[in-house]
């Protein structure tokens, strides 16, 4: 069974935000590297959970605020995890809706839109 982004930004994404925690307030250097090994292992794991576009209106408003902040740093690790990740939600985007990645893109977005109730 293929999980989502939804799971990952679920469980995955708590779970790195206590590592990153635990790395700022331990002063070990060895200890603070474990950390950042663990965080990079995860982000590893991020392109598994994009090969089903499941619940990505539920998923990329959770994820993309920690995406964009880690774009901004100097992680190639983890920089390449988001992006073979995105490069699978393209795909199967595409597989699921036989759209082309350029027409999805030109489309309304309907991430991030509330839902009014009649």
């Amino acid at each position: 069974m293929q999980e989502s982004p939804e799971f990952f930004a679920n469980y995955f994404l708590p779970l790195t935000k206590k590592l990153v925690a635990a790395r700022k307030k331990d002063e070990s250097e060895l200890r603070g590297k474990k950390y950042s090994l663990l965080i990079e292992q995860i982000w590893g794991l991020f392109p598994c959970y994009c090969e089903s576009a499941r619940n990505l209106d539920l998923a990329l408003p959770k994820i993309m605020p920690t995406i964009k902040l880690k774009l901004g740093q100097d992680n190639q690790t983890i920089i390449h995890a988001i992006a073979v990740g995105f490069t699978k939600i393209v795909d199967a985007l595409q597989a699921d809706t036989a759209i082309s990645p350029y027409d999805f893109l030109r489309a309304k977005p309907v991430i991030g839109r509330r839902r009014t109730h009649a």
